[in-house]
């Protein structure tokens, strides 16, 4: 029972970790062939901690115009200084039949917008993995511009 007492209040004498935070700032198209499109997402990570913060994963669902595009992944392991923020990059392999659908969906919007660049709707919902683990979700509903002319390779 004592020691039950004292772990409790080791632990309660343990600081609070500052809890980080991970938000979407943009998505674009970042490639397309004749077989798929690649679409990145950045994140702004913050680590208001007084240690650095570590980001190995990261993963969301993405979709465009309402058609699931696929799933992001972090294209590579993040460092946050304490006190800091850092910029993480996430891309989704989008399938030939997807990256259509989601083109096809941008082209009929596009006919209402005749004179402007064309706008695409997305959603970006998913989780980072910070601090060895510590799950840290993220969400945002926006708009990118859809190119006018896209070079096919």
């Amino acid at each position: 029972m004592l020691a039950a007492v004292a772990s409790v209040t080791a632990a309660a004498a343990l600081p609070a970790r500052a809890e980080p935070t991970v938000a979407v700032e943009s998505v674009r198209i970042e490639r397309i062939t004749s077989a798929e499109a690649d679409f990145a997402v950045t994140l702004t990570v913050t680590n208001p901690d007084a240690n650095e913060l570590s980001m190995d994963d990261a993963r969301a669902k993405l979709e465009v115009e309402g058609v699931n595009v696929g799933r992001a992944k972090l294209t590579e392991p993040l460092r946050v200084p304490a006190g800091g923020q850092a910029v993480a990059k996430l891309v989704a392999h989008a399938d030939w039949n997807a990256t259509l659908r989601a083109a096809l969906a941008a082209a009929k919007r596009a006919e209402a917008q005749p004179n402007a660049d064309p706008t695409v709707r997305y959603a970006v919902s998913g989780v980072a993995f910070v601090f060895g683990g510590l799950p840290v979700p993220f969400a945002r509903n926006g708009e990118f511009t859809w190119p006018r002319t896209i070079t096919i390779r």
